[in-house]
């Protein structure tokens, strides 16, 4: 599956050297934001409650995938 998505012209992997403590009700969460600041996004896509709560994070929306579409 990996293999599949980095095949995709914008995908690449990253690697980051954060270590946030963002989303208190749970911690592991805050891998999805590590990543999207060191992959520089703009958008998060989740269904994660934990994560949709912030709504954003240091300029990086965080949507649902109905959000997302409209």
């Amino acid at each position: 599956m990996i293999s599949a998505l980095m095949d995709l012209e914008n995908s690449y992997m990253v690697y980051p050297d954060l270590n946030l403590q963002v989303v208190r009700e749970d911690p592991d969460d805050d891998i999805f934001l590590e990543c999207a600041l060191q992959g520089r996004v703009e958008v998060i896509i989740s269904g994660d409650e934990h994560l949709l709560k912030i709504g954003s994070f240091k300029g990086i929306h965080i949507l649902s995938p109905v959000e997302f579409l409209q």
